[in-house]
């Protein structure tokens, strides 16, 4: 897994703890504008003006202050070298860049041995290119201080290797445990509606006008409430001629029967056939299932719609699998890290990274000082593999108060 810098007759290799870390949004060829997350294609200097960059950063780390100067010697004199040939060798791609511009400072307690570097890079030509969502970043947020398990969905696209870094970041005065489950299976997308706003994303309104309740969700987030004249839904891929099982959670203020469909249709977009369920609601929240065989062969999509035959239903929590059977929630395999002890803010510990492709865990603090972990873990590492959807499922132990930030770097970034 290497970035490497040539220039002037001499190769240089990216320390592991720089990451490449953005390409701009907007690069301009002639008259077109080619528009995108990351990545794009440029053919010749006067038609780019720099405006496609690659931004390296990160730190760069030594035993003792006068290596961290020779590192930082060499780190320096690859970017100035005039025209860098930058090649990623994960991804089999090549860039001709030139740098332009530098920064650096020193990590304050870090004994001097820690700088904290920058670098922009303008592409000259070349093809570079990324997969979508190559970094990806959420927040835990507890409610009222208690302490709940939170399940964040992260999307995977593109063809960069699954395996990636996962950072967790404690908040002033939390206390956390580590404890993180990989969830997957589920084919939907958003299944606990905690992203978007009045409209979960990856959700349609069919009808009437269902709504968003927050701090209402089964753990603490938040759930979907309708009545009889609303419906939401959304559209899944699947695998014609395979059973398939519909799960939920429910519940009614006071009385209501749920109204369940899914509907199985071909590429065209014609209907199959439909499977449908009335589970009654209680006051509790009470998991539904729903076994769907015989799903018709040539059935590519499944259209999913969460209704109310009567009063008003609350729904959270849902899931479609290609299993016979209803597997815990977000979840047709749990794999879990678990690290002995907690870490606490105050002591000095600001967080934990688990490394899925070096197979490492470590701690870090204030001052980015990492420090190996493996000895205090409990449990097994694991790869993210993205499902069929390119959706994958962490739960997430919460700290004893406040949040937890998330972020998810594919090796694409070189974490």
């Amino acid at each position: 897994m290497s970035l490497i810098l040539d220039g002037n007759g001499f190769s240089y290799t990216v320390p592991g703890t720089v990451d490449l870390r953005e390409v701009s949004q907007r690069t301009r060829l002639g008259d077109a504008v080619v528009v995108g997350r990351r990545g794009g294609i440029v053919q010749a200097p006067s038609s780019v003006g720099g405006s496609l960059e690659l931004v390296l950063s990160g730190y760069l780390t030594e035993g003792t202050p006068s290596e961290l100067r020779q590192a930082f010697a060499g780190f320096a004199e690859a970017l100035h070298s005039g025209d860098l040939s930058v090649t990623d060798t994960d991804l089999d791609r090549v860039a001709r860049a030139r740098l332009k511009g530098l920064s650096y400072e020193r990590v304050g307690g870090s004994s001097g041995s820690t700088l904290r570097v920058a670098a922009r890079l303008a592409v000259l030509d070349g093809a570079w290119s990324d997969a979508e969502s190559t970094h990806q970043s959420g927040t835990i947020t507890l409610l009222n201080a208690a302490t709940v398990t939170r399940n964040l969905v992260f999307h995977y696209a593109g063809s960069v290797p699954a395996a990636p870094t996962i950072r967790v970041t404690l908040n002033a005065g939390a206390v956390w445990t580590p404890e993180i489950r990989r969830m997957g299976g589920n084919l939907l997308a958003n299944p606990s509606f905690e992203r978007g706003l009045s409209v979960p994303e990856s959700w349609t309104v069919d009808a009437g006008s269902p709504l968003v309740v927050s701090g209402s969700g089964r753990l603490g987030g938040r759930a979907v409430s309708v009545g009889v004249a609303d419906r939401l839904r959304t559209s899944v891929p699947v695998n014609g001629g395979e059973t398939h099982t519909f799960s939920g959670y429910l519940r009614t203020a006071s009385s209501g029967t749920a109204d369940v469909a899914i509907a199985w249709r071909d590429s065209s977009g014609a209907l199959l056939g439909t499977n449908t369920a009335a589970p009654s609601a209680t006051s509790a929240w009470t998991r539904f299932v729903v076994v769907c065989q015989g799903v018709p062969n040539g059935t590519s999509e499944a259209r999913v719609l969460l209704g109310a035959a009567s009063g008003v239903v609350e729904y959270d929590d849902v899931q479609l699998e290609q299993t016979g059977s209803a597997s815990p929630f977000g979840s047709a395999e749990l794999v879990s890290f678990t690290r002995d002890g907690a870490l606490d803010y105050s002591t000095g510990d600001r967080g934990c990274a688990i490394d899925m492709a070096r197979g490492t865990a470590r701690r870090w603090n204030a001052s980015h000082v990492e420090a190996d972990d493996l000895a205090a873990t409990n449990g097994r590492f694991f790869e993210l593999e993205p499902d069929d959807l390119g959706v994958c499922h962490l739960h997430f132990a919460a700290p004893t108060g406040g949040t937890l930030g998330v972020e998810v770097h594919y090796r694409a970034r070189h974490a």
